[in-house]
């Protein structure tokens, strides 16, 4: 995507965490996002590609093997995904997700792919470390839809990134 709120969301946390000097680095091997062009390219490993949308089948699998490569040779300390993968970097010795809703689990929708999506969830929750959610009501659903223990869970607010023009 070029824009969009998750992006946007990992943008400012990052921002805030190199503001108090935390080693951080963004992993997007090849990316359209502007979002990402408020961030220090010494913390980016990936570079801004504008590509036909057709293409998104082939920068996907390109940024799937990138990902495992350059993560494999760095092997950070903590690892907090985006979105839900199959990469599990077991390695890691923390890894965080972002759960942000639970709008598979309560789509009335029979498509093929919703088992799927709701796996790839679990098993993305179960190896996690610690999962963060936008609100209290995305926290009560994954202890309620998932089981998850209350204190593996921290809820941290999206916030504005809009600045108030006096």
């Amino acid at each position: 995507q070029k824009y969009g709120g998750i992006s946007n969301y990992f943008c400012n946390l990052g921002l805030e965490l190199i503001k108090k000097n935390y080693n951080i680095s963004y992993l997007s091997p090849i990316h359209k996002n502007n979002n990402l062009k408020k961030i220090p390219k010494n913390n980016i490993y990936g570079m801004r590609l504008i590509y036909p949308k057709f293409f998104n089948f082939f920068v996907d699998k390109i940024n799937f093997n990138l990902s495992n490569l350059i993560i494999n040779k760095k092997k950070p300390d903590l690892i907090h995904k985006t979105y839900f993968s199959k990469n599990n970097f077991s390695f890691a010795l923390k890894k965080f997700i972002t759960f942000y809703d639970v709008t598979h689990e309560l789509s009335q929708s029979k498509s093929p792919y919703l088992d799927q999506i709701i796996k790839l969830k679990k098993n993305n929750m179960s190896s996690a470390h610690h999962i963060l959610v936008p609100s209290n009501t995305v926290k009560s659903d994954l202890i309620n839809f998932y089981n998850i223990k209350e204190n593996k869970i921290s809820v941290t607010y999206f916030s504005s990134d809009y600045e108030k023009i006096s």
